[in-house]
This record gives C-alpha cells, sequence and structure tokens, in this order.
C-alpha cells in the first residue's frame, strides 16, 4: 500500500461588513466592506487500495470532514476531488510540485476559485494500523 499525509491551505477571497470612524466633518461612522484573502487549514490521508488499485483519501478543515475521491498522483502532479459529508456539491484541486511544496488551485460549483498550497508526506503503511492492547511502546 501507498499511504500520504496530506497537510496545506485553502485561500478565499473573502468580504464583510464592518464600521469605519472618520470624523464628525466627513460623516461620523460608516459601514464599509473589508475584503482580503483568508487562510484555512487542512489536513488528510491519501491512500492507495490493494484490491482495486485506487487511490482514496479523506480530510478534514474548518468546514468539515470530507472524502476525497478521483486522485491523480504523480511525480509532479496532484488532482483531486473533494467533498463534504454534509454537503452534495463536489470541489476539484489540481496541483504541481514546485521543490517540496505544492502548488494549485481548486473550483467548485458553490466555492468559486481559489488557490491552495500543501506538503505530500509519504508514510509506513504501519502508521494507519492500530497496535493490539497487549502491545507496550516504551516511554522515552
Amino acid at each position: 500500500m501507498s499511504a500520504h499525509l496530506i497537510q496545506g491551505f485553502f485561500f478565499q477571497e473573502q468580504f464583510k461588513l464592518d464600521i469605519e470612524h472618520r470624523g464628525e466633518s466627513e460623516g461620523g461612522v460608516h459601514v464599509v466592506f473589508v475584503g482580503g484573502a483568508c487562510r484555512i487549514m487542512y489536513a488528510g490521508t491519501i491512500w492507495l487500495e490493494l484490491e482495486s488499485g485506487i487511490f482514496m483519501g479523506e480530510m478534514v478543515d474548518d468546514f468539515g470532514n470530507s472524502g476525497l475521491s478521483e486522485i491523480t498522483l504523480g511525480p509532479d502532479e496532484l488532482k483531486f476531488s473533494k467533498k463534504y459529508e454534509h454537503r452534495a456539491d463536489v470541489i476539484k484541486y489540481s496541483f504541481r510540485r514546485q521543490d517540496s511544496i505544492w502548488v494549485g488551485e481548486y473550483e467548485g460549483k458553490k466555492t468559486g476559485k481559489g488557490w491552495s498550497n500543501c506538503v505530500l508526506t509519504e508514510v509506513p503503511d504501519t502508521l494507519f494500523v492500530a497496535l493490539p492492547a497487549e502491545s507496550k511502546i516504551p516511554v522515552v
């Protein structure tokens, strides 16, 4: 089995209402729109199912748990579709490797377009296997 940890950030343009304080000669307090990029961290796993030979995955972020499908993982390309457990829409991610960082973008019907950076770490399969209750891990 080939297993990886994925961790990164996706960025969204967000706008919110705020209050701007001005002098009395300028009209006092006003409501204004403030915008900028918001950074949201995610983490998950990607693994190769031995029986099917297909990559599968799961992820979690501030918006909830999601499943990863349609995963393509090559030396310089990573693509996947993400679907949150509580939503029907799908978000497509596409990355290119730039040294040790994967740089890319995402697009979804409800999310629109945005960008994302992540790291992908290959790990031994045993990371995902629970130790039997009688096993003792030495404390250092």
